[in-house]
């Protein structure tokens, strides 16, 4: 199973981006943290601006990890009421 969801994590992921469709709230929230991080980048000095890049990086390897291991879940728990 394992193999399998190796190869469908990345279908549901772009899939679910394609389809998704948010409310008006979750949109401009998005805006104003848009604005935010371009004034809060606007503010760094160019090694700060290093560091943080390192941390976005790792930080959003850690989310990845995290929304496959709820894929996963998913699976899991699917599976056991399928039976």
């Amino acid at each position: 199973m394992e193999s399998l969801l190796k190869e469908l994590i990345p279908y549901f992921r772009e899939t679910a981006r394609r389809f998704a469709r948010y409310p008006e709230e979750y949109t401009a929230q998005g805006r104003r943290a848009d604005r935010a991080y371009r004034m809060l980048w606007k503010s760094f000095t160019k090694k700060q601006k290093e560091l943080y890049l390192h941390y976005e990086a790792e930080y959003n390897a850690r989310c990845t990890m995290e929304e496959e291991q709820l894929i996963r879940r998913v699976f899991t728990v699917a599976k056991e009421l399928y039976r």
